[in-house]
């Protein structure tokens, strides 16, 4: 069974609350570091402590879809009620689902719309997404392809090729 701690309850609550108000992971995910909040610490199978380490978006948008917090159990795609007490109330968790739906839609959209013809499907040598950017060079515009590490400021996590450039 699982057992709520009171002073991480407090934590999930605020990132449920505040995912709603900044409506964007990323940005949450700078405030949490600004803020120290980072992964918590656990034991793995091998003795190792693992966690402890800032919040990427991804796991972050995992936090926030989880249905653990609201009380809940998935099993082999069925919800279940789980034995331990909700962290999150059902509508805020709802909330925050609706604003990811919507801004999934939007992203799509945006993305079909984007000349960069690689978006989505190139990723360095680490597996890190490469995005499309450019730049303006004496009125022409170049195009290339850069790895989401470096944008994010984590550039010992990025590959060997941090930039590609992209067919005009």
């Amino acid at each position: 069974k699982l057992v709520v701690l009171p002073h991480e309850a407090a934590t999930v609550r605020w990132i449920f609350n505040r995912y709603l108000e900044l409506g964007s992971v990323g940005l949450l995910v700078q405030e949490l570091d600004r803020m120290g909040i980072w992964t918590k610490c656990r034991p793995g199978a091998n003795g190792k402590m693992g966690g402890g380490a800032r919040f990427g978006v991804g796991a972050l948008a995992y936090l926030l879809k989880n249905r653990i917090y609201v009380g809940e159990v998935a099993y082999r795609g069925e919800v279940h009620r789980g034995e331990h007490d909700a962290i999150v109330e059902p509508a805020l968790f709802e909330a925050v689902q609706a604003r990811f739906t919507a801004s999934t839609v939007g992203r799509r959209l945006r993305l079909r719309a984007s000349p960069a013809l690689l978006v989505g499907r190139i990723h360095d040598d680490r597996g890190n997404r490469m995005s499309p950017s450019h730049a303006n060079k004496l009125g022409v515009r170049y195009r290339y392809y850069v790895s989401q590490a470096v944008l994010q400021q984590r550039k010992d996590q990025a590959g060997s090729v941090t930039r590609v450039p992209a067919v005009t």
